[in-house]
């Protein structure tokens, strides 16, 4: 069956170094996307919806040291939003008020009876005086905790999802540095509450389903889309 949706969790591109490099990547990937003798999955009908990873909204301070020291690179929200708006909803829901500027690609939406949540498990914080080169990892945990509970309170809404790049699952345990979400335990709660079906992801190079405590909220990791990992296979979910 053909689906109506597809969803592009994050890590896109390489990039993770400079925003010349973020902006070369993208400007190809999307050459690519739209090239029909190269694929012709951009007339086949299907809703293509991404968010960024942190591929796209990080740099390494060491590039010889992987997943350590990543910070936010600033100008990375505008870079992304240039090459990548064609493929976030004309329709979507986003965050308003004075830090709507750098989450504009945490938003929502809805198609047929199902809420969707999408979450920038990276957007971009300046850096301050405790943190001088900013942090990664973060979301706007009040606006996607409001809107999850806007959806279950719609009666004409019998699904939620939730997506993001970075999960809070890995391995059945809760991660909350580089492989995971620092917000996650303030958001996990209130999805379980919600009766959000499941929360998607990617970042580990890995598949896994589970389903913490056996009841609630499901978590997928569908992270085996094509780079080496701890999956025997690669595929998508």
């Amino acid at each position: 069956n053909k689906p109506e949706l597809f969803f592009f969790l994050g890590d896109i591109v390489l990039a993770e170094t400079t925003t010349t490099n973020l902006h070369n990547q993208l400007t190809d990937w999307v050459k690519l996307y739209e090239d029909r003798s190269f694929s012709n999955i951009s007339d086949a009908g299907i809703e293509m919806v991404a968010v960024p990873g942190n591929h796209e909204m990080l740099y390494y301070h060491d590039y010889n040291v992987p997943h350590h020291d990543e910070w936010p690179l600033k100008g990375s929200t505008e870079i992304w939003l240039k090459h990548m708006r064609e493929f976030m909803p004309q329709d979507r829901d986003h965050v308003d008020g004075a830090d709507s500027v750098n989450n504009q690609m945490t938003f929502s939406f809805v198609r047929h009876n199902v809420g969707f949540v999408l979450m920038n498990t990276d957007t971009y914080n300046a850096p301050t005086a405790e943190n001088p080169y900013g942090l990664e990892g973060q979301i706007p945990t009040d606006w996607i905790v409001n809107k999850v509970k806007q959806y279950q309170n719609d009666p004409a809404i019998d699904h939620v999802f939730v997506l993001g790049h970075k999960p809070y699952y890995v391995s059945g345990k809760p991660e909350t540095g580089h492989h995971g979400l620092p917000e996650g335990p303030v958001l996990w709660p209130e999805l379980n509450k919600a009766h959000v079906n499941a929360m998607l992801s990617a970042h580990v190079h890995d598949y896994q389903r589970m389903q913490p405590g056996d009841k609630g909220t499901y978590q997928i990791i569908a992270g085996n889309g094509g780079s080496k990992g701890d999956a025997t296979f690669f595929g998508y979910s």
